[in-house]
């Protein structure tokens, strides 16, 4: 696989800025469109090459045919398919940053599935995004790492210390092989 992707990428550069792949000591873990590999990453360890923040562990179950991954106390709706697991088999899974959304101030306009409430242990500012820093209330040992837009901090005032529920979105939840 990894001469196919050398040879596509020597031979056409333009191919190349349509490819990504993460290596591990010479393996190809992943390979396809930049969006696809970051976005999806297809185990713990393409996860970790790529840097993502949001990797925990939960017991698989099942509810009504639907993928749920039961993490601490919390029930988490996933609508991309988890390999064939036995029920309560734990299974690591990771969110993109951009995928956990802070509820709106106004419930008409919040998202709803998968609500976590949390303390904000800390904000770093990325030029015109932040990163939050979350703690979930019910998994004092866990951490959340949300990116929102520096107008979205400052229209909700937010702060640390400041108590939230964010939603991790279904479709964004993402069950990892190990």
């Amino acid at each position: 696989t990894h001469a196919r992707i050398a040879d596509a990428v020597i031979g056409a550069p333009d191919v190349a800025k349509q490819l990504a792949a993460t290596v591990d000591h010479g393996r190809v873990l992943q390979a396809g469109a930049p969006a696809t590999v970051e976005q999806g990453p297809v185990s713990v360890a393409a996860a970790r090459l790529l840097d993502v923040q949001n990797i925990h562990e939960a017991a698989f179950e099942p509810v009504d045919g639907v993928p749920n991954l039961h993490w601490g106390p919390y029930r988490l709706a996933c609508q991309k398919p988890a390999r064939a697991l036995n029920p309560g088999r734990m299974v690591s899974w990771c969110i993109s940053p951009g995928q956990i959304v802070l509820h709106d101030t106004d419930p008409s306009r919040a998202e709803s599935d998968n609500s976590v409430d949390c303390i904000v242990d800390d904000i770093v500012f990325l030029g015109e995004d932040a990163q939050v820093y979350l703690r979930p209330e019910l998994l004092s040992d866990e951490r959340l790492v949300m990116k929102v837009s520096r107008h979205l901090l400052q229209r909700n005032r937010l702060a640390v210390g400041d108590s939230v529920r964010a939603s991790l979105l279904a479709s964004a939840i993402q069950p990892l092989p190990e």
